[in-house]
């Protein structure tokens, strides 16, 4: 979803014109950064949905991948976002019923030749589901 389906559908729900929805979507993302980029907390808490914060990465030692040459990488704050409850119940809840209702049959390329012979035996069948996983059958 980007952020003009986002504006539409909002308009649609609020009854607004996508103008004046889209002022609201960029305000509420204006505020989002502006509070994270703030030195004192970093930290915007939505109840149900999620809490976005900052986190700290500390100093590396990189690689130019031009020349190969080391590079001093500084430490660097990054935003960061953890789901609340609710928002990953809901997932969940939407994966489960995906999975228990559709399968998808996956032929792995693991093949191995039978001994004296050219031809070649499938080792392995799998089944996956919506969420990635796989499952034997």
């Amino acid at each position: 979803m980007t952020k003009a389906d986002l504006v539409e559908l909002v308009a649609a729900q609020v009854c607004l014109t996508k103008k004046d929805t889209e002022v609201v979507v960029d305000t509420i993302l204006d505020s989002i950064a502006k509070a994270l980029a703030s030195a004192d907390d970093g930290k915007v808490e939505l109840r149900g949905f999620g809490s976005f914060r900052t986190r700290q990465r500390r100093a590396r030692q990189g690689r130019n991948p031009q020349s190969g040459q080391a590079v001093d990488v500084p430490s660097k704050r990054i935003p960061f976002f953890k789901p609340g409850k609710e928002l990953a119940a809901a997932y969940r809840q939407l994966v489960c019923s995906c999975i228990n209702t559709c399968h998808i049959p996956v032929i792995r390329s693991s093949f191995r030749r039978k001994p004296k012979s050219s031809s070649f035996q499938l080792l392995d069948i799998r089944f996956r589901r919506n969420d990635g996983c796989a499952s034997y059958r």
